[in-house]
């Protein structure tokens, strides 16, 4: 199985980073295919007012990652999309994209276990 994993990592690793990690690695050992779309939130400049504004904005829909999560899944074609977290760089623009390119979403089966 082609397995997409995706996820905004945080600027000081803490659980949730550590978590994605352990789970790619876990599914790489079982012999799935894993791929990763990955964001770190270092890229965000802390200086300038107008770098905090289009953050802001990108939390809602982040243009930049959509393009290039459907240029991923339309080369990749995963069969499953699973995210951990999506703010502030990657947003919810990455489901709506997934449901485009009808991938299957994973993101609910952590708290459904």
């Amino acid at each position: 199985m082609k397995l997409l994993l995706a996820h905004n990592r945080y600027r000081y690793a803490g659980g949730e980073d550590e978590v994605f990690h352990r789970e790619r690695e876990l599914l790489r050992f079982a012999g799935e295919q894993v791929l990763e779309y990955t964001r770190d939130n270092n890229e965000i400049a802390e200086s300038a007012i107008v770098d905090r504004i289009k953050v802001g904005l990108q939390t809602v829909w982040a243009f930049d990652s959509a393009g290039e999560l459907r240029s991923l899944l339309r080369r990749e074609r995963p069969d499953v999309a699973h995210f951990h977290n999506t703010f502030p760089l990657i947003s919810t623009a990455a489901y709506c994209v997934c449901q485009e390119r009808e991938s299957r979403l994973c993101s609910p089966c952590i708290t459904r276990a």
